[in-house]
């Protein structure tokens, strides 16, 4: 599976790095867990299920052989998957395969890399890009993807699909990008660089532990700006990058 990578600072005080693989995008952090050993993690994707057949995921739990979320682990390292975003429904369908696959391009571009770190992986994040800035799009409804984590024990669900501020990093850049290639002063181009904000001051807020919001939400109790501002871009992301890794989450 191809990759390529790339360095942002963004969940806590360490390095991180972002990888790209065929329809899908992951993050790397020690925040995830840093591992001495692959042992662990390679066994924990082991216990995962194989398969190539197509199977539909009861969302939630509600009985039967096959639901998300689901986990796993062994020693020191776990797998989790989820399917995030709002107003997912309650099925989800895809291979096992997959999501062994998944676990596997983590375990590769952060376990066996420099840091040694978790991380996770989302697939369809390059559609989800395209819909929060398409012209008709209602960021109130937002386009489910799968989210496969590969991490240290912990007793709770991470849910960095949900959680994670580097996510509405990622749809923050989408949506300034967006906005630089239509015509400044147009209704849309403003729209852009409203929903690029949203996302920034919600992304201000994101943990992925502890008191959490997604980042779908509007930011509680704070009034948007008009986004009028022509220069507004990736600066802003930037710089809340940074005063996020200030504060250290």
């Amino acid at each position: 599976m191809a990759l390529s990578t790339s360095t942002s600072t963004s969940l806590d005080a360490g390095l991180n790095t972002s990888f790209t693989a065929p329809d899908t995008q992951g993050f790397c952090s020690s925040f995830y867990g840093v591992f001495s050993s692959s042992v662990d993690c390679v066994q924990a994707i082991s216990r995962l299920e194989v398969g190539s057949d197509v199977i539909t995921y009861v969302i939630g739990g509600g009985g039967g052989e096959h639901t998300l979320p689901l986990s796993t682990h062994s020693g020191n390292c776990m797998i989790q998957v989820e399917v995030a975003g709002p107003r997912h429904g309650n099925r989800f369908t895809l291979r096992p395969d997959t999501i062994r696959s998944m676990a596997e391009t983590i375990l590769e571009s952060c376990t066996y890399g420099t840091g040694h770190s978790g991380g996770f992986l989302t697939s369809d994040l390059t559609t989800l890009k395209s819909y929060v800035v398409a012209p008709s799009t209602d960021l109130d409804n937002a386009y489910p993807f799968l989210t496969v984590i590969l991490s240290g024990v912990v007793p709770d669900w991470l849910s960095p699909g949900n959680y994670d501020p580097i996510i509405a990093e990622v749809l923050a850049t989408a949506a300034f990008n967006a906005a630089t290639k239509t015509v400044p002063t147009s209704r849309f181009a403003q729209d852009l660089r409203r929903r690029a904000t949203r996302f920034l001051m919600q992304g201000e807020a994101m943990q992925p532990r502890g008191h959490r919001v997604p980042w779908w939400e509007s930011p509680p109790g704070v009034a948007l700006p008009n986004s009028t501002d022509s220069t507004l871009g990736t600066a802003d992301v930037a710089a809340t990058s940074r005063r996020r890794k200030r504060r250290g989450v």
